[in-house]
């Protein structure tokens, strides 16, 4: 008898404390992969433009020289450069996107507050009858499942996340 295999799809990995993540299995791999094709890509096609426009501006310069003989060099590194910067997009991506929701989603929480006078909207920007401690509490979520802790510790213990039991400190 044989034991089943456990199959992983390539669409997904498993992070810290075995929860499975939106990701490529190799997300690292390909996150370089990305970078360094991209950088490649980049510089091969600003170096094909560069040659195509030289070029093209040297045959004006000299009366004698005729036509620009490189300038279909210009058609292949136009696409080559594009997808050089789509490359080195995709691959920092992801540190971007983090920049950017560490930046903005401050301040949508404290405009949520503001315009919905601390009452909040699904719970985010609620500051309406909370005390500081309240507010310092409000922030903290389960380390296993991720579930905010205020409101979801088992009823009269306060140690256990209900969502899934972890012991919360």
């Amino acid at each position: 008898m044989s034991t089943p295999r456990a199959t992983t799809s390539p669409l997904s990995s498993t992070g810290p404390r075995g929860l499975q993540l939106p990701a490529l299995a190799q997300q690292g791999g390909a996150r370089t992969t990305f970078r360094v094709v991209g950088v490649v890509l980049v510089l091969v096609g600003v170096a094909l433009l560069g040659t195509a426009l030289a070029d093209f501006f040297a045959s004006f310069s000299s009366p004698g020289r005729g036509m620009p003989t490189k300038f279909w060099m210009a058609f292949v590194g136009i696409p080559v450069l594009a997808a050089g910067i789509w490359a080195v997009m995709a691959g920092f991506m992801g540190t971007a996107s983090r920049y950017v929701a560490g930046e903005t989603l401050p301040v949508v929480k404290d405009g949520l507050g503001y315009l919905t006078q601390g009452h909040g909207l699904g719970g985010i920007g609620r500051v309406a009858d909370a005390t500081p401690t309240d507010r310092a509490t409000a922030a903290r979520y389960c380390t296993e499942c991720g579930a905010a802790l205020p409101g979801t510790a088992l009823p009269g213990t306060g140690r256990f996340c209900s969502g899934c039991g972890h012991a919360v400190s």
